[in-house]
């Protein structure tokens, strides 16, 4: 109808003035992203670089990624981190539908922000090997944060450099971690001096796995000195003097 009213010239011009598929696809879901929460600007990221596969063209690749970057308020090297991860096929089989149900449920816990900064620092490749050699499971107390930092280790070399790739392509075939590990790889993390706040972090939890073994210590005394097993009471005070000790130096070291 269009042809017919304004002729085959200006249909020309106005295709040319069109916006692609792509460009409309990209537009549609960035312009309902709310940008007042890091879950909806980490979704709509994903959304965005699902889309972004589906172009072999690098250059125009490149180009929507500082858009999305702008918009989002999402480091461009994280979106090209996360990029290669969204390219696995998201069917889901009878057999696997219970697991991506199940994948629901794992999710990133509120507070331990000590933990969680350290997790987020390392999946983005921004821990120094001699930072990386003292990270502690022992110190960890969120399961999820635990698993990662194991997971992490196994693709650690002597040096201290964690293979970052293999990581996550290790958790991209897990549904039940796969999202959280990508929300935790993208999501913004501001600080002017990273080396202080990491050292911040790893004192924090050595002072609360000194702390929680010292509760154990006192429980233990206490089941001692009503039981009148003396030997076991001063070997516990003893013990208990150390992680004190313990305590206080990291206390000082502030």
């Amino acid at each position: 109808t269009f042809i017919r009213k304004n002729g085959v010239p200006a249909f020309r011009e106005l295709e040319g003035k069109a916006a692609t598929l792509l460009d409309f696809a990209i537009m549609s879901v960035l312009n309902k992203a709310k940008n007042d929460s890091i879950q909806d600007r980490v979704k709509r990221a994903d959304d965005i670089l699902a889309i972004l596969h589906k172009t072999k063209n690098p250059i125009e690749k490149e180009e929507y990624l500082k858009v999305v970057s702008e918009r989002l308020g999402i480091r461009p090297e994280l979106l090209r981190k996360r990029l290669p991860t969204i390219s696995r096929p998201m069917h889901v089989t009878p057999s696997g539908k219970g697991k991506e149900q199940g994948a629901t449920n794992l999710v990133i816990p509120q507070g331990k922000p000590e933990e969680r900064d350290l997790i987020v620092l390392l999946l983005q490749g921004r821990l120094e090997p001699n930072q990386i050699r003292q990270l502690d499971e022992g110190t960890f107390t969120v399961p999820l944060y635990r698993h990662i930092l194991g997971k992490a280790f196994q693709h650690t070399d002597a040096d201290g450099h964690v293979n970052l790739d293999a990581l996550h392509a290790e958790f991209s075939q897990d549904p039940a971690y796969e999202p959280v590990i990508s929300r935790l790889s993208v999501g913004e993390y501001n600080c002017d001096e990273i080396s202080i706040h990491v050292a911040g972090c790893l004192r924090v939890l050595k002072k609360n796995q000194i702390q929680r073994l010292m509760d154990e210590v006192i429980r233990q005394l206490k089941v001692a000195q009503r039981e009148g097993r003396q030997d076991l009471v001063d070997a516990l005070v003893a013990e208990s003097n150390v992680l004190r000790q313990k305590k206080a130096l990291l206390t000082a070291s502030t």
